[in-house]
């Protein structure tokens, strides 16, 4: 958690809120290492309810996020303050989803132990916002990263909402449906490097939502 603070992740946010004065620091993707380290902390909280440091880190890091969080849902701190008229342009390297999914899995967690049940409206508005763009008659592509897959699932799964399963099988129907080069990589750009053949199989897509429906 102090890494957080010592690298600049947490003033990544701050700015994204409109709380800081300097720009932007560390990698696009450095939102996760924030999302990733709060849904460690939110599983912890349930064996050690007591501990002081990871209530006041929970409670902190979710209200921040809440205040850099866009009117339309929209989350990320290095597309606000660095690159706003890119956002969603980079599906391939951008990462946007790839942070969405590690909010959502944190959200999850704070969800099922209790530790913080205002991060799920955060990670619901985000959640809304890809079905709005990303589902059913919206914008085909996936990311260049795995992980909103099964962070949409277990979302569903705590929520019960159907659309996001919908679009998590929506995304793996994008990696099964695209063809793949001699290299393994896509002949489309509407999907990136990592939808394998091993990713195309269409077994894979639906043992997934057999065991979660």
């Amino acid at each position: 958690m102090d890494n957080l603070h010592a690298c600049g992740n947490l003033g990544n946010l701050r700015a994204a809120a409109g709380e800081e004065g300097h720009g932007f620091t560390g990698m696009w993707f450095a939102d996760s290492d924030v999302h990733k380290t709060l849904e460690a902390a939110a599983w912890q909280l349930a064996t050690s309810p007591r501990d002081a440091g990871l209530r006041s880190f929970v409670d902190d890091t979710t209200a921040l996020l809440a205040r850099a969080q866009q009117p339309d849902g929209y989350l990320n701190s290095y597309f606000t303050v660095v690159a706003p008229d890119e956002r969603w342009r980079k599906p391939d390297w951008g990462d946007e989803l790839y942070c969405a999914g590690h909010l959502v899995q944190a959200a999850v967690a704070a969800g099922r132990t209790g530790a913080s049940p205002a991060l799920v409206p955060v990670a619901r508005r985000f959640a809304d916002l890809l079905v709005d763009r990303f589902g059913p008659g919206g914008v085909a592509e996936v990311c260049g990263h795995p992980e909103i897959e099964t962070a949409l699932a277990e979302l569903y799964r705590l929520t019960g909402h159907r659309p996001y399963l919908d679009l998590a099988r929506r995304f793996l129907g994008a990696c099964s449906a695209a063809s793949l080069g001699a290299r393994g990589r896509r002949r489309t750009s509407r999907a990136p490097p990592w939808c394998s053949a091993a990713y195309s199989v269409p077994p894979y897509s639906s043992a997934i939502f057999r065991a979660i429906v």
